[in-house]
């Protein structure tokens, strides 16, 4: 974290408005650990800085990292990676079905099994 001209910590620096958006696509930026209390003071300049300068924060608690703050691209591409890898798994297993070397189970029979 950085201290502003009054000395006052701040996540990063900002710059003009609407500036993140116009940033190229970035590689790989190594991940960096903060720790949970310096976020938990300057969450909104946390969250700004993320925004603005695409970096990834690894948040360490007691010297374990508990969680992650990334740009709204990084989480939406990994939603995009798991829904594509269930499409994956849900076309293999209905080719091993029709193949018949996957069985299938009524639905009634599977929430009886379940107790529902």
């Amino acid at each position: 974290m950085r201290k502003n001209a009054r000395g006052k910590r701040t996540a990063g620096t900002r710059s003009r408005k609407g500036a993140a958006d116009a940033v190229a696509p970035r590689t790989a930026l190594p991940l960096r650990r903060v720790s949970a209390a310096l976020v938990r003071k300057n969450f909104a300049g946390t969250i700004d800085a993320v925004r603005m300068t695409r970096e990834r924060l690894l948040i360490d608690r007691h010297g374990t990292c508990v969680a992650a703050i990334v740009p709204i691209e990084d989480a939406e591409l990994l939603e995009a990676i798991e829904s594509a890898d269930d499409v994956r798994v849900a076309q293999k297993r209905l080719r091993a079905i029709r193949e018949g070397r996957a069985a299938t189970v009524a639905a009634a029979d599977l929430y009886k099994k379940l107790g529902l």
